[in-house]
């Protein structure tokens, strides 16, 4: 910076004629306009320099590689819905049969039975699929038949449990199925007539 100053001072020295007596470099005048000068160059050589820390309005952010993006894609299911893990070989079977709406409450898919009016949390079999279209819930059956959509009534075999069995049985035996959906619970199984659509 000093030098960048006194190559300054040189240039006007040289640029211009020899000063009058009076202006002569030992005269308090001519010391004067120096110091001037001298403050205008540092001024402009000062202001000329931006800060790397001040940023203009209009600049484009940038973003760390490491933090979250803006948007989250909604990956995450719509509503709950447990499955059963799938069974090898022989083994029993409730028989009793649920018959109800297909609804969601708090993002849990219940079946409300008629008649009662008692809406159960199903643990759906392995072989049974939830599809989201057309902004509604279908169930499907294995063969990708639609068993129900949301509103419909359908049957249901199976039987009511309590909610360690339910989690127990379960495809997430480590999430207790009571800490998401409220009970009661029920065991679901289809009809051979059901599988076979």
């Amino acid at each position: 910076m000093l030098r960048y100053v006194t190559n300054q001072i040189n240039f006007l020295s040289r640029r211009f004629p020899p000063a009058p007596s009076r202006w002569s470099s030992g005269s308090p005048l001519f010391t004067l306009i120096r110091l001037g000068a001298i403050a205008v160059i540092v001024s402009v050589t000062a202001c000329s320099t931006v800060p790397a820390s001040i940023t203009t309005s209009d600049a484009t952010p940038t973003v760390s590689p490491d933090s979250p993006p803006s948007h989250v894609p909604e990956s995450a299911p719509p509503v709950f819905f447990p499955q059963q893990a799938p069974i090898v070989g022989e083994h029993t079977v409730m028989t009793a049969l649920l018959f109800g709406n297909l609804i969601v409450v708090d993002k849990c898919l219940r079946i409300n039975s008629h008649p009662g009016n008692t809406s159960y949390v199903v643990v759906w079999p392995a072989d049974v699929t939830m599809r989201v279209a057309n902004d509604t819930i279908h169930i499907l059956n294995q063969t990708g038949h639609v068993l129900a959509q949301l509103g419909d009534a359908m049957y249901l075999g199976g039987g009511e449990v309590p909610a360690s069995q339910a989690t127990a049985l379960s495809q997430q035996p480590d999430l207790p199925i009571d800490s998401v959906c409220s009970g009661p619970y029920w065991l679901g199984n289809l009809r051979k007539h059901d599988q076979q659509k």
